[in-house]
């Protein structure tokens, strides 16, 4: 752990736009991660939401994504969540011009997609968590933490300044962290499963799950100093 914190004092010492595009862009899909996870850990007693308002040609329309557990529309949040994964090592390990093109793309899309729904909602659009009994109103917080993201990333994507940083391949014992990381998510699979739904057993595997998601990106920040001048 002391190597790769080091890595991150590095990162942000040389880019501290490129460390903060990071955490927020994993603080604000990171959702998508815990949704797809608990609905395979949790099962059936899981249920989940999510409405789109899109216009189009002049008419509203609706789409709604919805599931219990792995059932209903699950593939799309499964397919939303192998992306964020894939992205978000893209994000810390590969800084390229592809990942540009796709963090634009991702952000953008997000964007829209909160716009119109604030649009079509207004103050309807809130936020339910049952597990924490906390209600937000996305209509203020969804298309400003999209929108401000946007912004952040046009800027680091405009004066990128990754030349002046090496990703060497993780070492032998970063693998073993990650490995060992992975073999607590039978735990957190016992406090979804077995569990009082949204009970106490949720809230600490969902608080154990961010501490997974946490372990598994100080470990990906494997980043060295390059021999280009500033």
């Amino acid at each position: 752990m002391k190597k790769e914190l080091q890595s991150l004092k590095i990162l942000w010492k040389t880019d501290k736009l490129h460390t903060i595009i990071i955490f927020y862009f994993i603080f604000v899909y990171s959702w998508i991660y815990r949704v797809a996870l608990r609905a395979f850990m949790d099962g059936e007693p899981f249920r989940w939401a999510n409405t789109i308002n899109t216009v189009a040609w002049g008419e509203a329309r609706k789409v709604h994504i919805y599931g219990s557990g792995t059932d209903g529309h699950f593939v799309i949040i499964l397919l939303l969540a192998l992306f964020f994964s894939v992205l978000m090592y893209l994000l810390i390990r590969r800084p390229d011009y592809l990942t540009k093109i796709l963090l634009i793309g991702w952000v953008s899309i997000f964007s829209l997609w909160q716009v119109t729904i604030a649009l079509g909602l207004g103050t309807d659009y809130t936020i339910s968590g049952d597990t924490f009994g906390i209600v937000l109103p996305y209509y203020i917080i969804g298309p400003a933490e999209q929108l401000l993201l946007l912004v952040l990333s046009i800027a680091w994507v405009a004066r990128n300044k990754t030349r002046n940083l090496s990703f060497p391949a993780l070492s032998d014992k970063s693998k073993k962290e990650l490995f060992y990381t992975l073999l607590t998510l039978p735990l957190t699979f016992f406090l979804f499963r077995f569990g009082e739904q949204n009970g106490t057993t949720d809230q600490i595997g969902i608080i154990v799950l961010y501490i997974q998601l946490f372990s598994f990106v100080i470990t990906f920040i494997s980043i060295e100093k390059s021999e280009v001048k500033q």
